[in-house]
């Protein structure tokens, strides 16, 4: 019973407690409005970490791709070097007279 009497909004106590109870209040208003601003803060790191991370991803990628093509290019170089080679040693190959 003692706590419907504390329930009680209307009796005299609650009316000495008012300036207690604004304190309060306002203190958890305060506190309420700190938490949405952290809570916007983190949000807002969730947001460029996954930007991060698609960023990396994306180097990554693309990383992958310029190996990809620097191969090609190193295998493209051997081939002109046996190539070369070959023009090389054709140029060098003495030439027979043509017999009659």
């Amino acid at each position: 019973m003692g706590s419907a009497a504390h329930l009680d909004l209307t009796g005299p106590q609650v009316q000495q407690e008012d300036p207690w109870r604004k304190q309060v209040l306002d203190l958890l208003t305060q506190m309420v409005q700190v938490q949405k601003e952290t809570a916007v803060g983190q949000a807002e790191i969730i947001r460029l970490l996954g930007t991060l991370e698609s960023q990396g991803s994306q180097q990554i990628l693309d990383l992958q791709n310029v190996a990809r093509h620097q191969s090609l290019l190193v295998e493209n170089h051997q081939a002109l070097l046996l190539q070369t080679s070959r023009i090389s040693s054709h140029l060098l190959t003495p030439v027979q007279p043509a017999s009659q």
